[in-house]
């Protein structure tokens, strides 16, 4: 059994998973890292500013949208110290 690790929570690791997730099968343990818990589109900051969404709009719980497609997913600072922390 494997236990892999994507270290960063963006754009380009959250749907970079969800095919890794298929392609690894059930028996794989996957950990998504990130710092923090919402999920934010940064390109949309520039429309709040203008007024054309609300502040909250671009941003969801992480949490909600990627515990089917996890294991788990940690929202903490990313360091050599974090790795280590998972092995358990």
């Amino acid at each position: 059994m494997a236990h892999v690790v994507i270290m960063g929570a963006g754009l380009g690791a959250v749907p970079c998973a969800d095919p890794m997730r298929k392609g690894l099968g059930a028996a794989h343990r996957r950990r998504l890292l990130g710092s923090s818990a919402f999920c934010e589109f940064t390109p949309s900051n520039r429309w709040i500013a203008v007024g054309w969404r609300e502040k909250y709009f671009p941003r969801t719980l992480r949490s909600g949208s990627t515990a089917p497609v996890h294991e788990r997913y940690v929202c903490k600072a990313l360091g050599a110290h974090t790795l280590k922390d998972l092995r358990s």
